[in-house]
């Protein structure tokens, strides 16, 4: 994947939890057939705190956008995310949508204007 992606070709890559990290990580995108489970079937309940766990990367793409800003617009934070974390899914965190995940981490306020999310943080 790694070479595929040097001769500057994207590599999308589709696998379960157990893929090796060096494989995520060398491709654009990289998807866990966990999360392609149709909703009726049985999956691993997740935790209730679960969302709690994207808090360092939601902070970390904020700090990466504008180290100053206040208001970020959710779409950029998604963006910023996926581009230093290939596999970043938020059914990953038990929830469906980003929008999902950033309101169900309590550390932000959401504000929506028409289509437009945007996000801050609450300290």
């Amino acid at each position: 994947a790694s070479r595929i992606r040097e001769q500057g070709l994207d590599v999308y890559g589709i696998g379960q939890k157990k893929t090796p990290d060096a494989f995520r990580k060398a491709c654009k995108r990289f998807i866990f057939v966990e999360n392609l489970l149709h909703q009726d079937e049985p999956r691993e309940t997740p935790r209730r705190d679960q969302a709690k766990d994207a808090i360092p990367l939601i902070n970390a793409a904020m700090q990466a956008l504008d180290p100053e800003g206040e208001w970020f617009p959710l779409g950029l934070i998604g963006q910023t995310i996926q581009a230093s974390h290939p596999d970043f899914d938020s059914r990953s965190f038990g929830v469906s949508k980003l929008s999902d995940l950033v309101e169900k981490a309590g550390r932000y306020e959401i504000r929506r204007d028409g289509a437009q999310v945007q996000v801050r943080r609450r300290d």
